[in-house]
């Protein structure tokens, strides 16, 4: 369906109304954000078709270079591949030309089960041709069938089949985001694809599986490639990699600087090794002198410059 000129200029509009009063960074990343949209405002109005004027506008936002930070179709139309497949791709030139190589393929997404994987080459999708910069990009809950050059030289077609997303504001397919390898009897490697969940309960507990099951190495590669993003999980790989501090997950509550330590679990805490405690003790606030939890002075101390709030 096509969209009016009136159309177009109200979804414009609100767009650069939204990000100029909304966007989390008052200083947008350092662009002028007016000047910008002023500038670009008559050539993306005059885009007739729906899906040009959708990549102008996603265009036009994602010159803040911010996560997160994008102008998506309701219907999950023109997805990035490392959203809809789990695999990022890279300008690679061959015989004097630009392909796109696949760079990152994560274990559990589309792109990996349908058998890409890192260094091989996107030549078609769809019976097209794709070449860099014009993107790649998907409907979420269809199959694309794909041609592909292997790293040994092979061309081979695979159809890749996404799924729909758990969340329609959130059209992202989601991998397997942990992942442990033992690259020698001393190196282990952790790779963490994304950090799904608001409170991020399920991947802290994978991180802390992933851990155990490198136990013994001396040496930690923690690979971050093409990571996502998420939501505050992070923080538990974070309290593996601050040894001797309180790990992320637990609050140490004191009361006068130099009395009583209260120890408490958040809902996703576990024991770090680093800490070597035998277990958590727990006070009732009574025991504090308080009548209620928000009677008690709190100092908040994480391994990180993020607060969690109670």
């Amino acid at each position: 369906m096509n969209l009016t000129l009136e159309e177009r200029t109200k979804i414009f509009d609100k767009v650069s109304r939204l990000v100029a009063t909304k966007h989390f960074d008052p200083g947008m990343n350092g662009v002028d954000w007016n000047t910008l949209a002023r500038d670009r405002r008559d050539q993306i109005l005059a885009s007739t078709d729906p899906e040009v004027f959708e990549k102008e506008v996603h265009k036009l936002v994602a010159e803040l270079k911010t996560s997160h930070t994008g102008f998506r179709h309701a219907g999950m139309r023109n997805i990035p591949a490392r959203h809809a497949i789990n695999a990022t791709l890279h300008p690679f030139g061959v015989n004097g030309s630009e392909r796109w190589m696949f760079q990152d393929v994560h274990q559990g997404g589309p792109a990996f089960a349908a058998g890409i994987r890192p260094g091989d080459l996107l030549l078609e999708c769809g019976g097209r041709e794709v070449l860099p910069p014009n993107d790649l990009t998907f409907s979420v809950g269809e199959s694309a069938n794909l041609l592909i050059e292997k790293l040994h030289g092979e061309v081979q077609k695979v159809n890749v089949q996404l799924p729909m997303p758990k969340s329609q504001k959130h059209p992202v397919t989601a991998p397997q985001p942990v992942t442990t390898e033992r690259l020698s009897d001393e190196i282990g490697l952790l790779r963490v694809a994304m950090f799904p969940g608001a409170i991020g309960i399920d991947v802290a507990k994978d991180i802390d599986r992933g851990i155990a099951a490198l136990d013994g190495c001396s040496r930690l590669i923690v690979d971050l490639r093409g990571n996502t993003g998420g939501g505050i999980g992070g923080l538990r790989l974070m309290s593996y990699l601050t040894p001797g501090k309180l790990e992320v997950g637990c609050l140490a509550l004191l009361q006068n600087r130099d009395d009583l330590l209260f120890a408490m679990s958040c809902p996703f805490h576990c024991r770090s090794p680093f800490l070597g405690w035998e277990k958590l003790t727990f006070y009732p606030a009574q025991f504090l002198g308080a009548t209620s939890w928000l009677d008690i002075h709190i100092d908040i101390c994480v391994a990180s410059s993020s607060y969690l709030l109670l």
